[in-house]
């Protein structure tokens, strides 16, 4: 393919008036003669612009400008010629000649990148075909929309796809028609839909029509079995309004395949309408009984209260519909799973255990995706809860004048309730112990194990400020102690290592969990547990890598940190700090405390540089706490 040194050259003899000689040439591109003649053969296996004799080489500059004009905007990696390729080929067979004209790459380098076409089809069990150098995709139509699903997805930005992302990659077709008309037909027939499941069921139905309008329909639909009269008739008053609009047929199957989708993404129930004495009405005993397993699960396991009423109802809703798509294979594209697999790994950790239960429980096996789903969930409910648990204690240091003293109680709560909780009124501050903090409306002298703030009797906006930066002051420094206090627990001089040998994934993970065995933190199952775990979901985050099993089931409690001077392809990630952690379930609590935070820390990646190049233990513990947010 053309490279930065092709264009350069190209642009450099555009620029000559007539012939330059092949030393001229080499000392103006800074190039040797040698690798000239051998760029020169390159740009003319693709466009013969170049013409070259004894005197040296001139150029068309009509055929070279136009090659630099379509060159620049074609694809250049390896990677997005890949994806290229799969678009023209789902469109239809293609020349592998005109493919490389198309892409400015040599046949060899086609050639090369055809093993990726060949592997990403394959995912969607569709079949590179390559006939006398025609190259086709031979699959299932269904299985053909799904991966330009996908495909859509992956190219997006942080892979969020919205509706101005779907219009911008279907110009001829109108995503707001079809984002109105689906919604007109479930809000009259009383169907609720979210708006992420909105905007996938929109991507999906606007690749449907564009197959279709393209003489591609869908030759069957599978789980048919579980579509209701009600589902059919849905995709039946879309479907009609959408042929109707784009001057298209939508069969029986067409339309089938929309109820599918239907059922797995929207609900004819309105939760506002349920309760928990009327639940079994709308959801089936069996999705109750393992709803219930899973919040009794997370409680053991995480100290994570959900049996809340508002989150049961909603979090059965969702294990529904989640039954529903895994039976008619159609799990929902979250945009946000990166986002929270990076900034709520507790959390995110914890959906994976549900999901785990989920595989057990009812025999599904959900990707990280649908495991998002079960997080976003799981942090709306824990949210208000975070609030109550994470304020501060404080006295109030202020002399009884005609009650003033509970008329100011009562303005630091309007401001301050979720932030602290004034548990005592003292008319000196002498001998006030056991609090976090000291707020008087006098000054106070030798108070050298509490923090403290004076602040005048009248609350101002000053007072609000000073007080609002001194809470958060106490809540970091409490959370550093407590972090460090932590760390010293789990973290042991036996359990820190430096690598230099092991190369692999696997070689690391059987490598320190026979080591975590050896020195009686675990049993001889545990490699297995952690191979579980990462089957589930990749344990990497960027350039480190936490794993670690799905339940909390070992002997002691301890984190194994290695080292590696060798970068670890971990997943899809290279890796060079694992954390390989060890807990008992006796110390849970311990796990949720630390868990996030060394998470966090460590997605900052000038910190996991630095962390990595750590001799000691007591070096590694004190970064991480000094990075403590």
């Amino acid at each position: 393919m053309l490279n930065k040194k092709h264009n350069l050259l190209i642009k450099a003899l555009i620029d000559e008036d007539g012939v330059i000689s092949a030393s001229a040439l080499s000392s103006k591109v800074k190039m040797s003669v040698r690798s000239i003649r051998t760029y020169v053969r390159d740009i003319n296996d693709v466009c013969l612009c170049i013409s070259a004799s004894q005197k040296g080489y001139v150029i068309d500059r009509k055929l070279a400008s136009d090659l630099l004009s379509r060159a620049l905007c074609a694809p250049q990696t390896s990677e997005e010629r890949a994806v290229y390729i799969i678009n023209q080929l789902i469109a239809g067979p293609k020349d592998a000649y005109d493919l490389c004209e198309d892409l400015f790459v040599s046949m060899s380098t086609l050639k090369n990148d055809l093993p990726k076409v060949k592997r990403k089809l394959k995912r969607f069990d569709i079949n590179l075909i390559n006939k006398n150098d025609v190259l086709s995709a031979h699959g299932l139509e269904v299985n053909k929309r799904r991966l330009l699903s996908s495909i859509l997805y992956d190219e997006s930005s942080i892979n969020f796809v919205s509706l101005e992302v779907i219009q911008n990659n279907f110009i001829d077709i109108d995503i707001a028609f079809i984002k109105n008309t689906t919604l007109d037909v479930l809000n009259q027939n009383h169907y609720f839909v979210n708006d992420y499941s909105l905007t996938n069921l929109v991507l999906h139905i606007a690749i449907a029509t564009s197959r279709i309008k393209n003489h591609n329909v869908a030759a069957k639909a599978s789980c048919t079995q579980l579509l209701s009269d009600q589902e059919l008739l849905l995709s039946r008053q879309i479907c009609e309004r959408l042929a109707d609009f784009f001057n298209i047929i939508y069969t029986d199957m067409e339309i089938t395949e929309l109820a599918l989708l239907l059922i797995s993404r929207t609900t004819s129930i309105n939760y506002r309408e349920i309760s928990q004495d009327n639940i079994y009405n709308y959801i089936d005993s069996d999705v109750m009984t393992l709803v219930h397993k899973l919040i009794d699960g997370i409680n053991i396991s995480y100290c994570i209260d959900l049996s809340e009423s508002e989150f049961l109802i909603r979090f059965a809703l969702h294990i529904k519909n989640l039954i529903i798509r895994s039976k008619v294979h159609r799990f929902s594209k979250n945009p946000l799973v990166q986002h929270i697999k990076t900034n709520c790994p507790l959390i995110y950790d914890s959906a994976v255990y549900l999901a785990g239960i989920i595989k057990t429980e009812a025999a599904i096996t959900i990707n990280d995706d649908e495991i998002a789903y079960i997080a976003l969930h799981i942090g709306s409910a824990l949210a208000g809860q975070k609030k109550l648990s994470d304020r501060i204690t404080a006295v109030l240091c202020c002399p009884n004048y005609y009650d003033m003293n509970i008329k100011l109680v009562e303005s630091i709560n309007v401001h301050f309730s979720e932030e602290l909780i004034v548990k005592d009124i003292v008319n000196t501050a002498e001998g006030v112990c056991n609090t976090d903090l000291i707020i008087s409306t006098i000054p106070c002298n030798d108070l050298l194990n509490n923090d403290f703030i004076q602040i005048n009797m009248f609350l101002n906006d000053t007072d609000k400020a000073s007080l609002t930066k001194k809470i958060q002051d106490i809540k970091h420094k409490k959370r550093k102690s407590q972090f460090r206090a932590d760390l010293k627990q789990i973290f042991s001089p036996d359990l820190f290592e430096i690598n230099t040998s092991l190369t692999t994934q696997e070689e690391v993970i059987d490598h320190m969990a026979k080591k975590l065995e050896m020195l009686g933190y675990v049993d001889d199952t545990f490699v297995d547990k952690i191979i579980e775990r990462e089957e589930m979901s990749s344990t990497a985050y960027g350039s480190f890598a936490i794993p670690h099993p799905i339940k909390m089931e070992s002997f002691k409690t301890g984190i194994y940190i290695m080292i590696s001077k060798i970068p670890i392809t971990w997943g899809k990630s290279q890796v060079a700090l694992i954390l390989m952690m060890s807990f008992n379930p006796e110390q849970r609590l311990v796990f949720n405390r630390v868990f996030e935070p060394i998470t966090m820390i460590l997605t900052q990646n000038e910190v996991a540089v630095e962390l990595t190049k750590s001799s000691t233990l007591d070096t590694f513990i004190e970064i991480m706490v000094s990075r403590l947010q």
